[in-house]
């Protein structure tokens, strides 16, 4: 069982164990400051436990789907945290971040995944972040796709694919990757080097994301 779905209960225990405290506390004569103690930090436990949850819910949300999407996005935890924006289960904010992550460090099965979710969505608000994602990865690829012409035609290729920006450098080198052999041989860029920077987009997140 998860600690986010534990937590609330074993602070909800605690609270009802205090007020118990404090209950067999006033039973006995006189008034002490720390018999209030008692009762104040049994409610303020109770409280936190019971409303607690509803109130960082979306936020708990946001991150359980960050964290299962971290280091790597794999086809499976970018399909669930689609279907998360699909429904609706994340406020717009969280589910634009989401989506951004996702776009930024894009599964072989991105395009097929992206289609699935929105023709699966539940939420008007969802299916427009969904949407709006397959137009920015749209375009991240028409960009990828005009740099990879201009390092075909450069003598200077294997030098200047190295001073892209991590993550279009990853779909630089996916682009690159497709070309003929005789092509990728003229840019004077090894395969290793392609395969390397390719997953590169999952290695910068290690400095911190």
């Amino acid at each position: 069982m998860e600690i986010i779905k534990i937590g609330p209960w074993f602070l909800l225990a605690i609270g009802v164990a205090t007020l118990i405290l404090a209950i067999l506390q006033s039973l006995k004569p006189g008034i002490s400051k720390g018999k209030w103690f008692l009762w104040v930090f049994g409610f303020s436990l109770c409280g936190v436990a019971i409303w607690g949850p509803q109130f960082f819910s979306p936020y708990s949300s946001f991150i359980q789907t960050i964290s299962d999407l971290y280091p790597n996005v794999s086809n499976k935890s970018t399909s669930d945290a689609l279907m998360k924006i699909a429904r609706g289960e994340m406020s717009p904010e969280y589910s634009d971040i989401t989506a951004w992550y996702i776009i930024d460090h894009v599964p072989e099965r991105i395009d097929s995944l992206l289609d699935n979710a929105i023709n699966e969505s539940t939420s008007s608000e969802g299916e427009e972040v969904l949407k709006n994602a397959k137009e920015i990865l749209k375009r991240k690829r028409f960009s990828a796709d005009l740099i990879r012409r201009m390092l075909q035609s450069s003598d200077e290729a294997n030098i200047l694919i190295d001073k892209i920006d991590p993550v279009m450098q990853s779909m630089v080198a996916a682009e690159i990757i497709k070309l003929p052999d005789s092509i990728r041989v003229s840019m004077k860029i090894n395969d290793g080097k392609l395969f390397s920077l390719k997953e590169k987009k999952y290695q910068f997140l290690k400095s911190g994301f």
